[in-house]
Formats: structure tokens, sequence, C-alpha cells
């Protein structure tokens, strides 16, 4: 009997251990802030046309309305992914790196919008009504192979911290002001370091001198990195040296000092009224569409145009506004493009810089991407608010005339065979201008099929 009895003390005993284990499962479930995970994300980078997962390709995220680096660079593996662990927030810009032999298309479904949150134990996305989760699958960077990859000159070095000769991470070379990365279309000539600091950049324009036969760099390599102050960089030949493949490049950014910085305040206008939102960032040389800028220093306006940026080291330096490849505005300088001075403690008021609306310009539609001279017409661009007269030029010169966003193709319209530029104005009633186009159309008339570009660089 009282063994009995003492088996029937055990059974409860253990129901109740059971049953206080799965009440204090129920309770840390039911918490409602629990240890939040997060999402590790990846980037597929494929090749176009064939989607073919390619390796080695550098992928960057970065801040859009600061121009800061989030992650990476990453390197794609052998799946074509680029993983970019523990992230948080969003969105993010991508800005890949294809290197010498292949081209960037395009970034699938959106190159406007890589987000990524944090998610709960359980799995579950939060609700945010103004978020979305990104697709399963991740976004796509779409590549293709250049028939004729980069080639000479070549430039290949490291860029390191001038006190401590460490190499730098993240540090962009490009041979034009702003890297065309925001745009999609990263060119042989731009390149970013991973931790060993390296680089390399190819078709760098040389030319010769006639007098002596030196060689010489007509347009030098410009690097930033977060945090150092950004220059141009030229290489010195020495006399009879006719190498065009040049490497073992060391160049050196010196640290920002934060005692020896001031600021850059003004106003940013569209068609005379106050343009709110809109990025305006600094270079050390006169830019244009597609562009990083110097990272960490650009900031978006606000609601009265008005911008102000802290931090910027002594020098000067080009501002330059609306200078994202399809962000609808387009900066107009009709008196040239003005440096400013900034000097230590001090803020500097830049004045105004002036908007106009930004015109893509769309691929004939009979053609796509690639197509013969037959089908060059009709020419196709984005409309402009406001406009009621658009001029079309071939080569910097009038082609026609249009009152929509359209032109089928004049009378007697003859161009040569080779590579040709179209651009497109836009004008109000009173005959003002208010929309053009800054990152010029090229295409290519020939016997053989051309390629049309709408957003190459001009």
């Amino acid at each position: 009997m009282r063994r009995t009895e003492l088996y029937r003390r055990g059974v409860w005993i253990l129901l109740a251990i059971l049953l206080l284990s799965g009440l204090l499962f129920l309770g840390s479930c039911g918490d409602d802030d629990p240890v939040p995970q997060v999402r590790d994300p990846w980037l597929s980078v494929l090749m176009s046309p064939g989607f073919a997962p390619l390796p080695g390709i550098k992928v960057v995220l970065m801040d859009g309305p600061t121009g800061s680096v989030v992650a990476g660079p990453v390197v794609s593996d052998d799946e074509g992914r680029c993983s970019f662990p523990g992230l948080d927030g969003g969105p993010y810009e991508v800005l890949p790196f294809a290197g010498s032999r292949h081209q960037v298309v395009t970034i699938e479904p959106s190159r406007w919008d890589l987000r990524y949150w944090s998610v709960k134990s359980h799995g579950v996305w939060p609700g945010a009504p103004d978020k979305t989760p990104p697709a399963a699958a991740g976004p796509v960077v779409l590549l293709e192979t250049l028939t004729n990859p980069g080639g000479l000159p070549r430039i290949t070095g490291t860029v390191t911290d001038a006190v401590t000769g460490v190499p730098l991470e993240a540090a962009f070379v490009s041979l034009y002001p702003l890297t065309g990365g925001y745009a999609g279309n990263t060119g042989v000539h731009d390149d970013v370091t991973l931790d060993d600091g390296v680089f390399t950049v190819t078709e760098i324009p040389f030319a010769q001198d006639p007098e002596n036969g030196h060689l010489v760099q007509i347009r030098p390599l410009l690097v930033h990195c977060q945090g150092y102050r950004p220059r141009s960089w030229l290489h010195q030949a020495a006399n009879g040296d006719n190498n065009l493949d040049i490497s073992g490049v060391n160049i050196t950014l010196e640290p920002i000092d934060p005692t020896l910085t001031g600021g850059l305040q003004g106003r940013v206008l569209l068609l005379g009224e106050p343009a709110a939102g809109v990025v305006v960032g600094i270079t050390v040389a006169a830019g244009g569409k597609s562009a990083v800028g110097q990272p960490g220093l650009s900031v978006l306006t606000d609601q009265e145009g008005q911008y102000s940026m802290s931090g910027v080291p002594e020098g000067h330096f080009f501002l330059d506004a609306g200078y994202r490849v399809m962000d609808g505005v387009v900066s107009y300088f009709p008196q040239g493009h003005q440096t400013h001075l900034v000097e230590a403690g001090q803020v500097t008021m830049a004045g105004d810089i002036f908007l106009l609306h930004e015109i893509q310009l769309y691929v004939p539609a009979a053609g796509g991407w690639y197509l013969d001279s037959s089908v060059m017409f009709p020419m196709q661009w984005s409309p402009v608010p406001g406009a009621v007269r658009y001029q079309v030029m071939v080569d910097r010169g009038m082609i026609g005339e249009s009152t929509t966003n359209r032109l089928e193709e004049p009378e007697d319209f003859l161009l040569s065979s080779g590579r040709h530029t179209w651009s497109v104005a836009a004008f109000d009633e009173e005959g003002r201008q208010i929309g053009m186009v800054e990152a010029l159309g090229r295409f290519n008339v020939g016997e053989d099929q051309c390629s049309v570009n709408p957003n190459s660089s001009g």
C-alpha cells in the first residue's frame, strides 16, 4: 500500500513538473519583445543573356541620402551570391563593380529598393505599413559580357592611409567625378578596394607629347573614401617611358581632421520652386549624373529646398544636386560649374542650385536594346510636366521638333556609319527650357546590328 502511494505521488510530481515547464515555455513564446534575429540577406549577381551565376563581382551597399557605405564590398561566390549578414533597416543602394570583362545592365526587381529588416524569433516580418519584405529570391544584378573587355592603358595599385600606411577598404577609384553605381552602369574605369586596398582600372586616356614623346595622362583618377580627404591623382611618367600597363601605384589619402572642417549651406530650386528630398553631394571635380560622390558627405534637402552639410574638410569642392540617374531632376549650370571654398570652423553659404526636369531617353519601341538603323525611329522619351515643345538633337545638332514625347523620322534624314549621340530639350509655352538630358543616348549606325544605351554618360 505504501509502495502504491509513493508511486502515485511520484506521478503527480512528474506531471506538475511537465505542466510548469509547459507554462514557462508558453510564457516565453508570448513575450512581446523577444530577442530579434537579423535576416542574412544575399544578392544574386547573374550574367545576361543566359542568367548564369557570375562569381568574382564586387558589390557595395550604400545609404542613399548620405552616400555612406552600409556594407561591403563583398565579392560574389561561385553561385553568384553576395551575402550581407547583420543588416537592419533600409532601403539601400546597390553599387556593383563588374570589372573589365562585364558591364552592369540593370538591377532587378528594383535598383532603388533593396530592403531588409530584422525578424522576431518566430520568423514573422514586422508589420509596419510603410515596409514590405524583399522578394524571396532577392534582388538580382544583371550583367552582360563586353565584346571588347577593358584594356590598356591600365593602372593597378593600392590605396593607403597617408598616416599609418594601412591599406584602405571601400575606397572608390574612378575616372569620372561621380562613379556610376547608382545608375547600374559602372565601367572598366571604376573600381572599389577590398581590405587589401588593391584596385585596377582600365582604358584610362593617355596622350603622347608631340615634342618629346612623353606619356601624359589626360584625365586624373579621382579617389574617395569615407573619413578621408578626396583627391585626384595623375601618373607621372618618366622620360621615355611608354609603358601603358602601369602597376605598383600607391595612392595615399589623408584622414579628415575634425578640427579642420567646416560646413556648406544653400538651397535647391526646381524651376524656381523649392525642391525637397533632393540629394546634394560634393566632389573634387565637376560632376554629373550617376553618382557616389564623396562617401558620407551628401545630404537631402528639406521641404524648403534647404540643405546643410557639416564635417566637410577644408578645400575647394564642387556641389552637385540631383546627380542620380532617373531621380527626375538634373542640375542646370547656365554660367558654369563653380567651386566653393570650405574653411575650418566656418559655414560657407553656397547659394542656389538650379534644377530642371530630367528627361529619360527611351529605346525605340521596335528594337529593344539591340536594333539596326532602320528602327531608329520613332524616337521616344519621358514626358516633362508643362512642356509644349521638344527639340531633338543628334550629335548636338537639332534634327526636329515635336509637341509630344515622340519624334517620327524627319524627311531626308541621313546619318553616316559609326557612333552617334542623341538628346532632347523641353520648353514651356513661354519658351523657357524646363527639361534636359544629362546622360546622352548613344547608338551605332551601320549594316550590322547596333546597340543603343539610353543611359550612357555623355
